[in-house]
């Protein structure tokens, strides 16, 4: 299957179950906006600047990428709020894959993943976001990184026995000569959240209401992406397995 019928088929399954992906979709949002206010505020701190909405709005022009990339507190908050949306986005990730293999998807299952092998989940997460973050420095090792580790909740959900080594192991084993493949399935949607990210940079110079009505939608495109890139996951698994 080529990458464009890989996503067609994510689109149609979407579509097929928007009613209960639209509840996902608002839950993802909130934590979503939520957790990236939640960052900002802590790196505002972080760096001595005023809790305003005005350096809210203008965040990213006051806060360097690059100094974050290198301050170890700045990691550190980062890979906390990426565990924290981490949780929920293994919980959709297992509800789709259940759900593509019977045929239709239920909201109520993302909620399973608390029901699961909850100690071993908390640590496949904690070290996919540790060993993510840190690679990322670096940059290239941290996109490989990645992707090698991109099936980690299916082999999870469908190998409960394993450890979370083995978890880990057979998720890099599996997307062995496929990162690419799955990279540019990906660049799709890749690109929307790009293209927003842009234009939510210009818009905050044009004025801070514009930079607030921006800053809520570059949310809800990235939250609405993500559950596209997870059903797309998804069925990128269930087509290679």
């Amino acid at each position: 299957m080529d990458n464009y019928q890989l996503r067609e088929k994510t689109h149609l399954f979407f579509r097929q179950n928007s009613k209960q992906f639209v509840i996902v979709l608002v839950i993802n949002y909130v934590l979503v906006i939520g957790l990236d206010i939640l960052e900002r505020i802590l790196l505002m701190m972080r760096y001595g600047l005023s809790i305003s909405l005005s350096n809210f709005i203008n965040y990213s022009q006051l806060v360097s990428v690059v100094d974050t990339q290198f301050d170890f507190v700045s990691v550190l908050v980062q890979l906390i709020v990426g565990i924290g949306l981490s949780v929920f986005t293994a919980g959709i990730s297992i509800a789709v894959l259940k759900g593509i293999r019977r045929g239709y998807f239920e909201a109520k299952d993302v909620f399973e993943v608390f029901r699961m092998k909850w100690g071993r989940l908390a640590l496949i997460i904690i070290l996919t976001q540790l060993i993510i973050s840190i690679l990322s420095i670096a940059i290239v090792p941290g996109i490989i990184a990645t992707y090698s580790l991109a099936m980690n909740y299916f082999m999870f959900s469908d190998h409960p026995e394993n450890s979370v080594t083995d978890s880990m192991k057979m998720s890099h084993q599996f997307m062995r000569g496929k990162r690419m493949k799955l990279f540019l399935a990906e660049l799709y949607y890749l690109a929307w959240i790009v293209a927003a990210l842009l234009v939510s940079v210009v818009l905050t110079y044009v004025g801070l209401v514009i930079g607030i009505i921006s800053f809520v939608l570059v949310s809800f495109i990235s939250a609405f992406v993500g559950v596209l890139v997870i059903i797309l996951h998804a069925q990128f698994y269930t087509e290679n397995i």
